[in-house]
């Protein structure tokens, strides 16, 4: 119908880099009008490397890299994923970020910089 659809979906993830064995919790946002439902349902890609409950709640299988995507059920199309790094140990260690780029400016940020959550950035390990 007109003026139903669902405009955007967000997914959190409480920790994204796990050990084989650690649970990590995901949270998703579905932002939709003219009364189209915000519900959704949770998808491993990469189920030998990451499965993921009804729940949202994440489990690392084995060591790699292993997506989980948010599926609003109003519309299947439109989906929003977080990646996980999962690796071999008793503890995953996370990664130091050493530089920050602006996209726009292509100019590496200082340690000062603000930062928007709607501003796409890439971050260099």
């Amino acid at each position: 119908a007109d003026g139903v659809c669902v405009e955007s979906v967000r997914v959190t993830a409480l920790r994204r880099y796990l050990a084989v064995g650690d649970t990590s919790r995901l949270l998703a946002e579905v932002t939709a009008t003219g009364g189209a439902p915000t519900t959704y349902g949770w998808r491993a890609l990469q189920p030998s490397v990451v499965s993921v409950d009804t729940d949202g709640l994440v489990t690392a299988r084995a060591a790699g890299r292993g997506f989980v995507a948010a599926v609003p059920t109003a519309d299947t199309s439109l989906v929003a994923a977080v990646y996980f790094d999962v690796v071999t140990g008793d503890t995953a260690t996370v990664p130091v970020i050493t530089a920050v780029t602006d996209p726009v400016t292509r100019s590496r940020l200082g340690p000062r910089a603000q930062i928007s959550d709607s501003v796409d950035v890439t971050l260099e390990y």
